[in-house]
């Protein structure tokens, strides 16, 4: 998060970015798995999010809470690679194993407003 708070002419205004990056990725013992469950997934998954949230100029003596809105977008990617083998009805490899891909990918935006407020209860308890 990057925020910048400027105080100046009776006013408070402050913007801030943010960013988010989540990745997982699971790989697989090729043989073992192959073996044991018929499966071997290499798993891959990315979340990407971007913001902003700018707060408008707020006189600082009033007492209006502050307000704004924010907007992220959210970028995701699942790519699964996935060696299958065949099997009969028994169990028993029919050919030899094969790969499946699947990969997709979707693009979420958020949009929100906020109000807040602030109360000082003591000078040392806000």
């Amino acid at each position: 998060m990057l925020a910048l708070q400027h105080s100046g002419d009776g006013f408070d205004v402050q913007t801030a970015y943010f960013n988010r990056t989540s990745i997982v990725h699971f790989m697989p013992d090729p043989v073992g798995d192959l073996v044991f469950n018929g499966v071997a997934s290499d798993v891959y998954r990315q979340s990407v999010v971007n913001g902003f949230r700018p707060t408008p100029p707020i006189a600082s003596p009033t007492r209006i809470p502050a307000r704004g809105f924010s907007v992220s977008a959210e970028q995701t990617l699942v790519n699964n690679s996935s060696l299958l083998l065949p099997l009969d009805s028994l169990g028993q490899p029919l050919d030899a194993p094969f790969n499946v891909f699947d990969s997709s990918s979707k693009t979420g935006f958020l949009f929100g407003t906020y109000l807040q407020d602030e109360w000082k209860i003591t000078n040392q308890l806000t």
